[in-house]
């Protein structure tokens, strides 16, 4: 009998496993939303002030900023860490009072937007769209040959995406001007602040313990900040 024609032996190339792509993009989603559902910072022991002044002048640009904050503290000093959300007053020299909250450590995460509250007062969403920012847009479009329904609308958007662009560069979301001052006074004649990011918590539907994870963290759980005379001393050294 005539022989076969033998087949190809070699084996068509297999396709790397896409395990280990996925793997990666499962664990950045899972620092991305560490960032976004630990909504507090953790235990200021009671002998220490909560609430601490820090001043600082950028070299190169001269900008100067004094901001109070609670950050974490142990007996070395104070820190902030990774995936924690901290409430801020900022006493800016270009764009003036800011209040709002930073997420911690050396990486920081954009927090989104928050849901904020003091005492019993009614809440406040503060949106990312509308964290302040320095220096110039970076946007020069010729806006004259427009109606003005179409350059309210360009300006609106352009404004909006430079606060998310500040929001991401710093890690933070705040606002300024009217509303910042409202807040500080808010603030000032309260006595406790709670706070999370708006996406930590499911609005519809099953029932989330996120929910409840508002305020600080201490080892016996989540309470508010406590806006006491910690707070208005360290206002008093920025200024403020």
């Amino acid at each position: 009998m005539p022989s076969q024609p033998q087949r190809n032996s070699r084996q068509k190339p297999t396709r790397p496993s896409a395990a280990p792509r996925s793997r990666s993009a499962f664990m950045l989603l899972a620092v991305v939303s560490a960032a976004v559902l630990t909504a507090a910072c953790a235990t200021t022991p009671s002998n220490q002030p909560v609430w601490r002044a820090s001043a600082s002048v950028d070299p190169i640009t001269s900008v100067s900023r004094c901001v109070v904050s609670p950050p974490d503290t142990d007996g070395r000093g104070a820190y902030s860490r990774t995936g924690y959300l901290y409430p801020f007053v900022e006493n800016n020299s270009e764009l003036g009072l800011l209040v709002g909250v930073s997420s911690g450590g050396p990486v920081r995460m954009p927090p989104g937007d928050i849901v904020w509250r003091v005492d019993a007062e009614p809440h406040r969403t503060l949106r990312a769209a509308q964290t302040p920012s320095m220096g110039a847009s970076g946007f020069d479009i010729d806006t004259s040959a427009m109606s003005p329904e179409v350059r309210q609308s360009l300006e609106a958007s352009m404004a909006a995406s430079a606060g998310m662009m500040s929001s991401i560069q710093n890690g933070i979301t705040a606002v300024d001007g009217a509303e910042a001052e409202e807040m500080l006074a808010e603030m000032r004649g309260g006595s406790a602040l709670i706070y999370r990011a708006a996406s930590a918590s499911q609005n519809l539907g099953l029932t989330s313990s996120s929910t409840q994870a508002v305020g600080r963290y201490t080892s016996d759980g989540h309470e508010p900040f406590p806006l006491d005379e910690s707070f208005e001393n360290a206002l008093a050294q920025c200024g403020l």
